[in-house]
């Protein structure tokens, strides 16, 4: 998962709806992304190493989660399959790690 940047040209002409959802989006692949990257499942932007920090990655998940939450009912389809499948992919990469860290115990 990756964060473009936000296409100013496109959004010229937007509704607000359209500027909200476009912000609701990238805050969401956001999270997902510093989530994974503080997982080492992608690297870091600007050291291009691999790092694992779990609490910080947890952090993220539960934010991610905390939006599924307090957003219940709130979101388009198309905001929800994204934000749900986000928090799928952070949470399964979270256990994965978790599991692999355990094993190295």
């Amino acid at each position: 998962m990756s964060t473009a940047p936000l296409d100013e040209e496109r959004l010229a002409d937007a509704s607000r709806k359209e500027i909200l959802t476009a912000l609701f989006e990238r805050l969401v692949m956001q999270q997902t992304n510093m989530a994974l990257m503080l997982l080492g499942k992608i690297p870091n932007p600007e050291t291009k190493q691999n790092i694992c920090d779990l609490e910080g990655a947890k952090l993220f998940v539960d934010q991610l989660e905390m939006l599924v939450a307090k957003t219940k009912g709130n979101l388009s389809d198309g905001e929800d399959a994204l934000l749900r499948k986000s928090l799928a992919a952070a949470r399964s990469a979270l256990v994965e790690t978790l599991e692999a860290e355990a094993e190295k115990d």
